[in-house]
């Protein structure tokens, strides 16, 4: 006895008509065979070049909404487009106010219209909100979220031959947009795209610890842990630290040899500049990856100082003779500070309040 009988097929003999075997041949019905998310492109939300206000909704995707029906089940609506749709100016379809805010992260819902007056069919369209759970005037039954990005927290200025130069407070950062097919495995908040490696990086250095770790604006840099709290605190939101050549391609673009401008601790995270007044991001947007804080990578290392003796991790457990990697240079070492800059002498132990971390995560890919 077969578990399945055919539902949906392409009847030769029926001259070529789709045909549902035991249902009505309609839209409703369609829908439950049409995918999720449909499209031609890997990445369906990608920048404007020059426009760091706008993005384009790629042509040849279609996005699937489930619409509650009376009496129970869902109504199956696609809505999408054959051509690309160029959002010049996003910030005219925000949910509440008129611009974006600086160093936040947006998101972009597709919310349903239903048919009005003599409208024959519903509509759909495209609002973009700070809310991550739906935005102003729908809920969660009338929108679907398809997508986000995150503003710059502070101007870049002129820097010579960076993709960045002259971006301005709010504006988009391009390798920030993500969408349904395009993410990371983790939550996408604060994070950008490293295409050349293909992973995620947090914007920001880690604030917050365990559940609350996060990479945002402003946060209170995490310092003062071991190399094995920073990871504990990573895995608990779904991300590791960086690999060493990782950290070598998503800090390219900072400003090298220098340190953060009063060579003293910065405290919080982003929009820092450095003893010659250049802003400290990276080509892909990353702050304060050089002269801010040494950040842990991921793995081990040796170096001269090793763990002399077995010595425990917390309670989980000893180590002998491991260190661990650290990138980047903190706020008082100067010269020595760039996109290459390693540390390999302290066991993965070692606690200072010039360490901190940053995490990564890989591409999920859709679902």
């Amino acid at each position: 006895m077969a578990d399945f009988n055919v539902f949906w097929s392409n009847d030769i003999e029926e001259d070529d008509v789709i045909v549902s075997y035991g249902t009505d041949a309609n839209a409703q019905n369609f829908g439950l065979v049409h995918p999720s998310v449909n499209s031609f492109y890997e990445q369906y939300i990608v920048p404007i070049a020059n426009n760091p206000r706008g993005f384009v909704f790629k042509g040849s995707t279609y996005i699937k909404l489930l619409i509650p029906r009376v009496g129970g089940g869902f109504d199956h609506l696609v809505f999408g487009s054959e051509n690309d749709m160029v959002i010049n100016h996003a910030e005219q379809r925000l949910d509440t106010g008129i611009s974006f805010q600086a160093g936040r992260d947006y998101y972009i819902y597709l919310c349903y219209k239903p048919p009005l007056g003599d409208q024959r069919t519903a509509q759909a369209v495209l609002v973009i909100s700070l809310n991550s759970t739906f935005p102003q005037g729908y809920d969660a039954d009338t929108s679907r979220k398809i997508g986000g990005f995150h503003t710059l927290c502070v101007g870049v200025g002129t820097i010579a031959g960076h993709p960045l130069s002259g971006f301005n407070s709010s504006d988009i950062l391009p390798t920030s947009f993500w969408d349904l097919r395009h993410r990371p495995s983790c939550q996408p908040e604060g994070m950008v795209y490293i295409r050349e490696l293909d992973f995620w990086a947090d914007i920001y250095l880690q604030s917050g610890s365990l559940i609350n770790t996060r990479s945002f604006f402003g946060g209170t840099v995490t310092k003062s842990q071991s190399y094995s709290q920073h990871l504990e605190d990573l895995f608990t939101v779904g991300k590791t630290a960086l690999y060493d050549e990782e950290f070598s391609c998503a800090a390219e673009g900072s400003n090298q040899r220098t340190n953060i401008q009063g060579s003293a601790d910065p405290i919080t995270t982003g929009g820092k500049v450095d003893t010659a007044g250049r802003r400290m991001i990276s080509n892909y947007g990353l702050e304060d990856c050089a002269g801010a804080y040494w950040q842990w990578l991921s793995g081990w290392s040796f170096g001269s100082n090793q763990t002399a003796a077995w010595v425990a991790d917390g309670n989980k457990g000893q180590i002998y003779q491991v260190n661990a990697l650290l990138a980047g240079g903190s706020w008082s070492n100067g010269t020595l500070c760039g996109s290459r800059a390693r540390h390999a002498s302290n066991s993965r132990l070692h606690v200072d309040t010039t360490y901190g971390c940053r995490g990564r995560a890989r591409s999920r890919g859709s679902r």
